[in-house]
């Protein structure tokens, strides 16, 4: 018996609570890095191309600076959210479906005005 089961067994039935198998943790690691990897490039791209020399790093560290309070605060609306709901967490994953009509505006419906 592994060590999730054994926990289910012990402590009672939870979301997280061992019924993930380590290839499934080990994937969906390996995706993440690789996402955060192909956005973090396009996102320097675009803070060198739109700040000056003088001010690069500067605009580097404000990014950095405002992806992790990003994280913070998405961390803690979706908490707030499961709390709110009661615990039911999929009127939480349909809150986020304007949020991805959105972004699929952004990529699909705005275009750049090219330079020059």
């Amino acid at each position: 018996m592994d060590g999730g089961r054994w926990l289910c067994d012990r402590f009672g039935d939870t979301p997280v609570s061992g019924h993930y198998k380590g290839w499934q943790v080990l994937s969906l690691g390996f995706l993440d890095r690789f996402r955060r990897g192909a956005t973090q490039r396009a996102a320097r791209c675009v803070d060198c191309g739109l700040s000056g020399a003088d001010a690069r790093g500067l605009a580097f560290g404000f990014h950095r600076a405002m992806d992790h309070l990003g994280a913070i605060i998405g961390s803690l609306a979706g908490a707030w959210l499961v709390v709110f709901f009661s615990g039911d967490v999929r009127k939480v994953f349909w809150l986020a479906i304007p949020s991805l009509m959105a972004v699929l505006i952004l990529i699909f419906g705005v275009r750049e005005k090219r330079r020059g």
